[in-house]
């Protein structure tokens, strides 16, 4: 029973690495028939250097001030609590 296992598995063995071999002699040779040669013309970028070397940014709107108050978080746990978060000036206190 063993020899008849081994032998088909060295029958698929040596199918499959000879169905391989000849896939690649196939794809070696259509490597070969499809090479194009490309030449391209090099191309030169001048630089204007009468550009300025300063940008200037102006803002065209004020900054509106705000001063954001800490409020009340929700933690969401088995009780639902309600915790105030600590601040610089609760800490100075």
């Amino acid at each position: 029973m063993k020899k008849i296992i081994n032998l088909s598995l060295s029958a698929l063995l040596l199918l499959f690495f000879s169905l391989t071999a000849m896939a690649y002699e196939e794809s070696s040779q259509n490597n070969v028939e499809s090479t194009d040669r490309l030449e391209l013309k090099t191309s030169f970028i001048k630089g204007n250097k009468e550009l300025p070397q300063v940008l200037y940014i102006v803002p065209w709107q004020e900054i509106q001030k705000t001063t954001l108050k800490p409020e009340n978080m929700v933690l969401h746990s088995l009780y639902g609590d309600i915790f105030q978060p600590v601040t610089p000036e609760d800490l100075i206190e």
